[in-house]
């Protein structure tokens, strides 16, 4: 007892006063992801067997194809409707035999430590790293509610983390030999690659990568210090694009390898957008609250092409207003009106096979078209969208969005919606353990006797407990910490300009460049579910959606603690 008294005294006057030891550095991660790790352990797993056909189930039914050695599955109109790459994530897992929300958890810290190398250019104490690692790893996001389900966005901010974390790692080693950047530049194309092939939507990230790439490259080109100029300006940008490229190709590759398309999913494919927009354009009264191709501009779209009347005769069959509308309006909702489509042409027989879907959709938009070419259909160029997700933009939603954007940023900074427990899983015994076994974790489908209140045994209420004071310090200290970052941010913003002569070889303009995109992919993020979730969902404001600029948000109260730490701790200049 007296000699681990004794370890840790020796470990915090190091982490305060001077620095940690790589022995030690390493052995405090260690502690504090063990003790973390037992909190998880306690973790339950929300299913949806049975209703979410599009959503967990098929991620989960995909995974088991995986195993089988399918693909994703046997085609049908949801199969490769959604980027799988979440799939190939849980096939693995399984197939190592790590508890789900373990392996999940194992990625996040595998990030946060990577996140806390990438910044030792500006932070080059290892005591400063760890307390980067020590805010990243405990962050309630890590451990909300939308993490326990068996879907993709469980992962999403840890990939999201990594890729942006690659990105800052390479543009921070500017002067360092070009190899080192080089590993980062790896990491960060295959994570926004990664991302990408979880969600469609994870291209809010792009324009970070791209930009800070191109400002790395600028940076290099009209620096008087650097060495090697044309060689890191070549081979940072090649290896990135190469590592995005690969993973993508190849699960292109697979889909066409299966089933005959050469795309990562269908309904991000040029054709069924283009079929989707064109049908949108046919409205020229707009906007309808919630709903994307009303029932009057379907009408007229059946009378003027032939294409949507068969389309049509299926489509409105009641049966289908009940999973993506309103049987009583006849009306289709923004958010399920593409699925219906998707679906509608695969049960009729109008597409049943991945190569006649788009080549279905992309008859279907050029039957559309030409209808308006040829006057039998009034078009709405004002309604045209880059994505079947997207409906058309109009003032009125301005109001909402912005009432939506404040919603967000408060779920965000008040780490709402974080609770460790996971809500009931509506699923007999015999729905559970397929999930259970194949996860090797105990999903929340036992209820409190008599009610719909899902059962918690005492440890787990203990570990929520724990959590629960978690997250209350993270509600506390985000405030200050983020002020620390805006500090930060300002002192780097005086610097640069001091160095304003030799700009290009400044590392505090390049932080500032950094930290100016993080900040901004936040603000693009939160702006983009409101106006979905305005237009779109309208299932109120929802952390999953937001997790990956809550990530960033950590990231930056992460920085703010570690500069103010690294200003004030560690020895004096007499010392």
């Amino acid at each position: 007892m007296k000699k681990l008294t004794a370890k840790l005294m020796t470990f915090g006057e190091h982490l305060i006063r001077e620095d940690l030891t790589k022995r030690e550095f390493i052995g405090g991660i260690l502690v504090i992801f063990v003790l973390k790790l037992i909190l998880v352990c306690m973790q339950m797993i929300q299913i949806f067997p049975d209703n979410a056909p599009v959503d967990d189930e098929l991620m989960f039914y995909a995974a088991q194809s995986i195993g089988r050695g399918e693909w994703l599955g046997t085609y049908s109109w949801a199969t490769i409707a959604k980027s799988m790459g979440f799939s190939v994530w849980l096939w693995l897992v399984h197939v190592l035999h790590i508890p789900y929300l373990i392996a999940n958890q194992w990625l996040y810290g595998a990030v946060c430590v990577f996140t806390a190398n990438a910044l030792e250019p500006v932070f080059p104490r290892r005591s400063t790293r760890f307390l980067i690692v020590f805010v990243l790893w405990f962050s309630p996001f890590a451990t909300a509610e939308f993490t326990l389900r068996v879907y993709r966005d469980s992962i999403l901010p840890a990939v999201i983390l990594c890729a942006f974390a690659g990105v800052i790692g390479f543009c921070l080693r500017i002067e360092e030999n070009w190899k080192k950047s080089v590993k980062y530049a790896v990491v960060a194309g295959a994570f926004t690659a990664f991302a990408r092939l979880i969600r469609d939507d994870a291209i809010w990230i792009y324009p970070f990568v791209i930009c800070a790439t191109l400002v790395y490259v600028v940076f290099v080109l009209f620096s008087r210090s650097i060495k090697e100029k044309v060689l890191k300006a070549i081979s940072v940008p090649a290896v990135l694009a190469i590592a995005f490229a690969i993973p993508v190709l190849l699960f292109c590759w697979m889909n066409y390898r299966y089933y005959g398309v050469f795309l990562i999913n269908e309904t991000s494919d040029p054709d069924f957008t283009a079929a989707i927009s064109a049908m949108q354009r046919a409205d020229m009264d707009l906007p309808h609250s919630g709903i994307s191709v009303c029932k009057d501009t379907r009408k007229k779209l059946y009378e003027a092409v032939p294409e949507m009347k068969e389309l049509g005769e299926f489509l409105e069959e009641g049966s289908y207003y009940n999973g993506y509308g309103w049987p009583e309006e006849q009306e289709f909702n923004s958010g399920g009106f593409f699925w219906a489509v998707k679906r509608v042409s695969f049960e009729s027989g109008l597409a049943t096979d991945a190569p006649a879907s788009k080549a279905y959709f992309r008859k279907l938009a050029s039957a559309i078209e030409k209808a308006y070419s040829d006057g039998r259909l009034d078009e709405n160029p004002n309604a045209k969208v880059a994505s079947a997700f997207l409906v058309p933009c109009d003032e009125s939603y301005l109001a909402p969005t912005m009432q939506e954007i404040g919603n967000s940023i408060k779920c965000i900074l008040f780490f709402e919606q974080t609770s460790s427990l996971a809500p009931l899983s509506f699923a007999t015994p015999d729905q559970a353990q397929p999930y259970r076994d194949y996860t090797y974790t105990l999903p929340s489908y036992i209820a409190v006797a008599n009610t719909a209140d899902p059962y918690y045994y005492p440890p787990q209420r203990i570990a929520e407990w724990i959590f629960c004071v978690i997250r209350w310090c993270y509600r506390i200290a985000i405030w200050p910490a983020l002020v620390l970052c805006a500090w930060y941010f300002i002192r780097e913003v005086v610097n640069a300009f001091k160095e304003i002569r030799r700009l290009f070889d400044s590392r505090s303009a390049m932080n500032v460049v950094l930290i100016l995109g993080v900040l901004l992919s936040i603000l693009v993020r939160v702006v983009l579910i409101s106006y979905i979730e305005v237009t779109n969902f309208r299932i109120g404001t929802y952390l999953l959606y937001l997790s990956g600029a809550a990530v960033l948000v950590v990231l930056l109260a992460a920085i703010g603690a570690a500069s103010a730490f690294d200003r004030y701790s560690g020895p004096t200049k007499t010392e």
